[in-house]
């Protein structure tokens, strides 16, 4: 299995390889990750809503969908921060400071940010 440090330069490849950067259209890649992250939301209402009887027999099933989302997901962010011309590793080093400090408490599983 690869790490994020040699993925990233592989999926920036990828995209330049497939014209992805060449054409920069970051507003294109936004209605991308939009359809990834609608795929995800499918996948994990699924998980949700499986009841037991049926839990056991697709939760593989879709536990696959839903990886294959988050997967594809964290590609479309990759390809955006490229087209954008900003360091991914500095963007998720900004939130996690970020988030580091936040006060709140969680509401309905749900983490709330004090205002």
């Amino acid at each position: 299995m690869k790490t994020l440090e040699e993925l990233i330069p592989l999926i920036e490849q990828w995209a330049e390889e497939k014209g992805i950067i060449e054409a920069d259209q970051p507003l294109a890649q936004m209605r991308k990750m939009q359809e990834e992250v609608g795929e995800l939301w499918e996948a994990v209402g699924q998980i949700q809503s499986l009841d037991g009887y049926h839990y056991a027999k697709q939760l593989d099933e879709w536990r696959d969908k839903l990886k294959d989302a988050i997967g594809d997901v964290l590609v479309t962010v990759i390809v955006q921060a490229k087209l954008q011309n900003v360091d991914i590793y500095e963007c998720l080093n900004l939130a996690y400071d970020t988030i580091t400090k936040r006060k709140g408490k969680m509401i309905d599983g749900v983490f709330v940010k004090d205002k």
